[in-house]
């Protein structure tokens, strides 16, 4: 796991859509769902559904998310002295 990880999950569950945050980063959308995916292989549990109601954190997810935020946060303060 590593901070890009956590970033990009951090504005997928925001934007709720691979392609419009792969746009952002200027990165492909499969490279994004690689990350994600590589994300959720780490931790040993889905971060997102995918399916018809697009995409939606799960409930572990949602965790996963706000302490995803904390970390951000924690890393930003310790980068920006």
């Amino acid at each position: 796991m590593n901070t890009r990880q956590l970033q990009y999950a951090i504005m997928l569950a925001k934007v709720r859509n691979f392609s419009q945050v792969a746009d952002k980063l200027n990165i492909t959308q499969p490279a994004l769902s690689k990350h994600i995916l590589t994300l959720e292989k780490e931790l040993g549990f889905p971060v997102f559904d995918r399916g018809k109601r697009g995409l939606v954190p799960t409930p572990k997810g949602i965790d996963t998310i706000a302490h995803a935020k904390r970390i951000m946060e924690s890393y930003r303060q310790m980068t920006d002295s």
